[in-house]
């Protein structure tokens, strides 16, 4: 894989290199200690589609799966969007069986940002950045 457009955005969303923080690292480092930038939230932006968790998008464990998080993050898009051909997700809570994941979605010129949060009170379970019609080299 060369390095394109997606190993940009890497670098530039990676805030501290490992070769920097010296040999003691893992000492000074909580143990959920996250490289990466927050995503953005979408500042406005509209309500997308609505999404329903159902048994059947639940793991192990009776929470929503990565791919149901994930697939309500595209269904909220607008119907007219492009096909993604960057996408960047970020978890950040829980959602069960019967909840209703409200989207907020705010189209920009280079993005889309798209927001999840749980309606029965609001809680955010997802982010994610979706960029469209740019080429990956």
């Amino acid at each position: 894989m060369s390095a394109g457009a997606g190993s940009a955005t890497f670098r530039e969303r990676f805030r501290i290199r490992a070769s920097e923080m010296g040999p003691d690292a893992r000492l000074r480092l909580p143990a959920l200690f996250d490289f990466f930038q927050e995503l953005p939230a979408p500042e406005n932006g509209v309500l997308g589609t609505p999404f329903r968790v159902t048994r059947y998008d639940l793991d192990l464990n009776g929470r929503a799966n990565n791919v149901a998080i994930l697939r309500a993050l595209l269904t909220a898009l607008p119907a007219a969007a492009a096909p993604p051909l960057a996408f960047e997700a970020d978890f950040r809570g829980e959602a069960f069986e019967g909840d209703v994941l409200l989207a907020r979605v705010e189209e920009g010129s280079d993005a889309t940002r798209v927001l999840l949060s749980r309606e029965r009170d609001g809680k955010e379970v997802a982010r994610a950045v979706i960029e469209a019609g740019r080429g990956l080299s």
